[in-house]
């Protein structure tokens, strides 16, 4: 074989090599700028913030420290915004549609870490939770900690109701049980 030929060969083989590889993730990640969690206990309707305006980067983000009563259950929601858009782009609706593939996952941390439990209340079609729907329950203990959020993405997994490898979310809010 004369060099040209070799070439052409090396050249073809890399293209098909190149093109047998996988990409590792096709979700392309949404800007989330703000986080707002609204809880309810029968009149009265908590809501604690995280607001990151300038995206990833740049500033500290602005964080509301949530206030919860003891021995309190709570309805909750949680609602993820793009406010870098305009008009505002509500990632909810977003979340809602491509629940089988999206999960919310909350840890309390900190001296709270068993003063209250999460129980999601929403699933997605095939029965497995979403998170975007919830309900909390205070105990007896108060004190000071955080609760941390994770949107966990399952691109190209199958979904459980075990965090992913990948997530859209992963924040800390404040917490103070009184």
């Amino acid at each position: 074989m004369n060099t040209k030929t070799n070439f052409k060969i090396i050249i073809f083989s890399i293209i098909i090599l190149a093109g047998s590889c996988k990409k590792k993730s096709t979700h392309e990640q949404e800007t989330i700028t703000t986080v707002k969690l609204t809880l309810n206990n029968g009149g009265k309707t908590t809501i604690a913030q995280w607001k990151d305006a300038d995206g990833a980067g740049g500033n500290n983000p602005i964080i509301d420290t949530m206030i919860l009563d003891t021995n309190i259950i709570y309805t909750g929601t949680i609602e993820v915004f793009d406010e870098t858009k305009n008009p505002i782009a509500n990632l909810t609706e977003e979340i809602d549609k491509e629940s089988d593939v999206h999960q919310f996952f909350y840890t309390s941390l900190g001296s709270i870490s068993s003063s209250f439990t999460f129980d999601k209340t929403d699933q997605d079609k095939n029965g497995l939770p979403i998170g975007l729907a919830y309900k909390l329950t205070t105990k007896q203990q108060k004190g000071n900690g955080s609760l941390r959020i994770v949107l966990s993405h399952y691109d190209g997994v199958t979904k459980t109701t075990s965090p992913s490898n990948e997530s859209d979310i992963d924040i800390e809010i404040p917490v103070m049980i009184k």
